[in-house]
């Protein structure tokens, strides 16, 4: 029985739609759960949204954001005239992980002139880098980079998300692996 239901199940595939031949299911466009969207409605990536009127993260509107001059910079920063913002969207431990919020950080220290996305979170204007939205000062703002996964340095220090780590030499400050790091000085496990 269950031999002839396998080679029936493997027939009707051929009666199935050609690809590129199924219909839509729907005619309206959408965007993030978001419906009847309006015309001038542009995707800017993944979580980034506008219209004339709003800046959508996913389905969350920016309403600080200026939708003429507002660009997105990665999946979470995004950034218009005005103000920089650093967006994510987390799943509540309170109700086991079912519903999800969103979050939209307007970046207050951040210069939008100068600010720029690095990688792994982190970003930096003229003043400031920034990790995931929060700010910290950095001591030499022309030899900032990201160099892994939650860690940063510039000439003279080395940042662990926005923490300085006090004692290690930044000029010098490399990592081995996932696990390792050196300076001239010492070798690290993080």
């Amino acid at each position: 029985m269950i031999k002839y239901l396998i080679v029936i199940m493997g027939f009707l595939n051929f009666f199935r739609c050609a690809p590129g031949t199924q219909k839509p299911s729907s005619t309206k466009s959408s965007f993030h759960g978001m419906e009847n969207l309006s015309v001038e409605f542009i995707a800017l990536n993944d979580n980034f949204g506008k219209d004339k009127e709003q800046v959508f993260f996913k389905n969350y509107p920016l309403t600080e954001a200026d939708p003429t001059s507002f660009i997105a910079l990665d999946a979470n920063y995004g950034k218009d005239k005005n103000a920089v913002f650093y967006c994510f969207d987390r799943r509540e431990s309170q109700t086991y992980f079912t519903t999800r919020k969103g979050s939209i950080i307007k970046l207050d220290l951040a210069d939008p002139s100068s600010f720029k996305v690095l990688q792994n979170g982190y970003g930096m204007d003229k003043n400031y880098g920034y990790y995931e939205g929060k700010s910290f000062k950095i001591k030499d703002p022309e030899s900032f980079i990201c160099i892994g996964p939650f860690m940063a340095k510039d000439r003279f220090q080395v940042y662990y998300e926005d923490t300085i780590l006090e004692k290690i030499d930044g000029n010098s400050f490399e990592l081995i692996n996932s696990f390792y790091a050196k300076d001239h000085k010492n070798y690290y496990i993080y």
